[in-house]
């Protein structure tokens, strides 16, 4: 992936609210522009029933 360009704006998401939001605090706080997708993961999940892809994994439910 390399390094974050603090040029570029990064949407977050996650299952965990809080860790999205410390996420988001650490990232503003480093001088870059983010947002928090809220529920994006279970909106994900809602379409996508057979299961979740993460990167190279793959894990049902």
């Amino acid at each position: 992936m390399g390094e974050p360009d603090k040029n570029q704006a990064y949407i977050l998401s996650c299952h965990s609210v809080l860790r999205n939001y410390i996420t988001e605090r650490i990232l503003q706080q480093a001088g870059f522009a983010v947002q928090n997708l809220d529920g994006a993961y279970s909106l994900y999940k809602m379409a996508n029933p057979e299961g979740v892809e993460y990167g190279n994994e793959y894990q049902h439910g």
